[in-house]
């Protein structure tokens, strides 16, 4: 899963304009980005990947950064 993917699930999650999106978007930064969605995002992403995102790595993925770097790793 590339970058890219990443940034359009968070962004059909959220519900924000990729344009608003970028590598070190936060809740902090993101209006949009609460637990509910947090969660909803971690499924799609399981979906995409094939594989179970680990509960201990669901909790530090709080930025796009992050999120990408598991995603990446889980789907290598």
């Amino acid at each position: 899963m590339t970058e890219q993917m990443v940034i359009e699930k968070v962004s059909e999650v959220f519900e924000i304009p990729i344009g608003d999106i970028f590598i070190d978007s936060t809740p902090q930064t993101l209006k949009n980005w609460d637990s509910l969605r947090h969660m909803k995002l971690m499924i799609v992403l399981e979906m995409e990947i094939g594989k179970e995102i680990p509960a201990e790595q669901i909790i530090e993925m709080l930025s796009v950064r992050k999120i990408i770097e598991v995603v990446t790793a889980l789907s290598a």
